[in-house]
């Protein structure tokens, strides 16, 4: 399914409750009238990260923010 926006939420050492980035989404979402699709991009291999609602990964390393933009932009051209 092509979106029109791809957001990334890069993670690393922080869990997905404590995320004021995805606590904002989540508060903003329902207003957003683009079709959007959520990337949730944990960066911390200690840290496993599950919800089905979005799109995860989990990395085994820290691909910092650049890796974790590149696979969006990949995902985005692709899928």
């Amino acid at each position: 399914m092509n979106h029109s926006v791809e957001i990334v939420i890069v993670l690393y050492k922080c869990p997905l409750e404590e995320s004021i980035s995805f606590a904002s989404f989540l508060q903003l979402r329902e207003n957003i009238k683009l079709d959007v699709e959520l990337i949730l991009f944990n960066n911390d291999s200690e840290l496993l990260i599950e919800d089905e609602r979005f799109i995860v990964v989990n990395s085994v390393e820290n691909v910092k923010v650049a890796g974790a933009y590149n696979f969006a932009l990949k995902r985005a051209m692709y899928c």
